[in-house]
């Protein structure tokens, strides 16, 4: 995962992340925006480098999941697709694993960890009723991201 974070928090400090679509372009991929039904809400298409998400989603989540497909496209494009379950028992823990990482690259590039160890330094932290809601909002990401940035803090550091 030292890879994954290292890389997420170089681009967070090099790129602005209110405009995601000039950083997906400098890394080679193409965003899109298209209704995708109910169920699905981001695809990350490897052969044609496009990020498509459902432009209906509220913004903290579609930045979310921008950056969650643009993990897919930095770190998996180049693995083997697999598009069906098979008898393979490695098929799944590998897609965890590849799921894991994404979260871990959208995790690290919104919530950096400079500025999250900043404001949890802060007198307000201690006092907060609804920290995970403060932080959201401070960070602008969804509320189970900001539980997983936390979780992934006592992980990884």
């Amino acid at each position: 995962m030292e890879k994954i974070i290292k890389k997420a928090e170089k681009l967070s400090r090099r790129y602005d992340e209110d405009d995601l679509e000039i950083l997906i372009s400098k890394l080679g991929a193409h965003l899109f925006e298209m209704p995708l039904g109910r169920i699905v809400k981001e695809v990350y298409f490897k052969d044609l480098k496009a990020i498509v998400v459902d432009p209906n989603l509220h913004p903290y989540q579609k930045r979310h999941l921008i950056l969650h497909a643009l993990a897919h496209h930095l770190f998996h494009r180049k693995r083997e697709a697999n598009y069906f379950v098979d008898e393979d028992k490695n098929f799944l823990e590998s897609l965890k694993v590849r799921e894991k990482e994404a979260e871990v690259f959208a995790c690290y590039f919104l919530i950096p960890k400079d500025k999250l160890d900043e404001i949890l330094k802060e007198e307000w932290v201690k006092e907060s009723p609804d920290l995970v809601s403060e932080l959201a909002e401070e960070f602008q990401v969804p509320e189970d991201l900001v539980r997983k940035r936390l979780e992934f803090k006592k992980l990884y550091g």
